[in-house]
C-alpha cells in the first residue's frame, strides 16, 4: 500500500504538469485489484487515486481545457438537437420516455458543462425547478420518517399537482412557464461576473 507522503507527492507532480485549465482523461488502469473496502474485483487507476482521492472502479477523471469553446458548442448543440428530438415525441400524451440512463447523462452533461465555463451557480438557478423537485422528495421522505406525516400528497412535486386534480398538460405548462422564466433570470445572472 502507498503511504501518504507518496501520495501526495504524485498528486502535485501529475498537477505541475499540467497548464492551467489544460485536460486530461484519466481512465483506470487494466489490472484488477482487491482491496479490503471494496468486495470485488476493480481497476484501480494510480493516477486517478492520487488526483481526485478515491479508487472508483472502471473511473474516468477528466480535467477540461481552456482552449477555445469550439468542441463546447459542438457539444451542447447536440445535446440541444437531442432534446429537441426528444421532446418532439415526448409530448402530451407520450409515445418516448426518457429514463433514469438518459435524465443521469444529460444532467451529468449538463452539471460538466457549467464547471468548464465555470458558471456552477447559474445551473442551480435555471435548474431551479430540478432543485424544487429533488426537494419535494427530500422533504417528504424526512417528513414521514420523523412525523409520520406527508408534507405533499405524493412526491416528487408534480404529481402533488397531478393528485390535487390538475390534468397533466396543465401541469407541464406550469412547469414550462417557470423553467422559463427562471433560465432568464438564469441569463441575467451570466452578467454578474
Amino acid at each position: 500500500m502507498i503511504k501518504q507522503k507518496e501520495y501526495v507527492a504524485r498528486r502535485k507532480e501529475l498537477m505541475s504538469m499540467m497548464h492551467s485549465n489544460s485536460i486530461a482523461i484519466i481512465s483506470s488502469a487494466p489490472e484488477k485489484v482487491r482491496s479490503r473496502d471494496t468486495h470485488y474485483p476493480y481497476k484501480q487507476n494510480v493516477n486517478l487515486t492520487y488526483l481526485c482521492g478515491f479508487p472508483e472502479p472502471e473511473a474516468v477523471l477528466v480535467l477540461i481545457p481552456g482552449r477555445q469553446l469550439g468542441e463546447m458548442i459542438v457539444f451542447c448543440g447536440a445535446l440541444v438537437g437531442s432534446g429537441i428530438g426528444f421532446l418532439w415525441f415526448n409530448t402530451y400524451p407520450a409515445q418516448v420516455f426518457m429514463g433514469d440512463v438518459g435524465s443521469l447523462s444529460l444532467g451529468a452533461s449538463l452539471g460538466i458543462v457549467t464547471v468548464i465555463i465555470r458558471h456552477e451557480y447559474v445551473l442551480l438557478v435555471m435548474g431551479g425547478l430540478f432543485v424544487i423537485e429533488a426537494l419535494s422528495v427530500i422533504v417528504q421522505v424526512i417528513s414521514l420518517r420523523l412525523t409520520g406525516k406527508r408534507v405533499f400528497n405524493m412526491a416528487p412535486l408534480h404529481h402533488h399537482y397531478e393528485l390535487k386534480g390538475w390534468p397533466e398538460p396543465r401541469v407541464i405548462v406550469r412547469f414550462w412557464i417557470i423553467t422559463f422564466m427562471l433560465v432568464l433570470l438564469g441569463l441575467a445572472l451570466l452578467r454578474l461576473r
